[in-house]
């Protein structure tokens, strides 16, 4: 099936450019094969925390590529905005490989819950 949209591999390209606006980690979450994306803008200590996770449904791309496409104006918005950041910018990728909602146990939500476990304040 081809998708109409970037792959996850291709999509993964752009963590190079995206290095310069966030801190980027690339977690290995276990059972999974692909790697999650933890985006991290650290204002200051005492700055209010926004968490973002997005991708859940790998049937519905268009949060994901929202932010691969405008990663420079979201971490310039934290900025302005003064708030810490820590986005997971595509939490399902093996869904979002396949254009299935689920994700390979045909779960929607196990990996959201692992990258819960992987929450740290900046």
């Amino acid at each position: 099936m081809k998708l109409a949209h970037p792959t996850y591999q291709q999509l993964l390209k752009d963590v190079p450019n995206i290095k310069k606006y966030f801190t980027v980690e690339l977690l290995n979450v276990p059972g999974e094969k692909h790697k999650l994306i933890k985006c991290i803008k650290h204002i200051f200590a005492d700055a209010p925390l926004l968490m973002i996770m997005a991708g859940c449904h790998g049937e519905e791309p268009a949060p994901p590529l929202a932010f691969f496409k405008n990663y420079q104006r979201i971490a310039e918005a934290a900025e302005t905005h003064r708030v810490n950041l820590v986005l997971y910018p595509l939490v399902n990728p093996w869904g979002f490989s396949r254009n299935k909602r689920l994700n390979r146990l045909g779960f929607w939500n196990s990996l959201i819950c692992r990258a819960r476990s992987f929450y740290t304040r900046p």
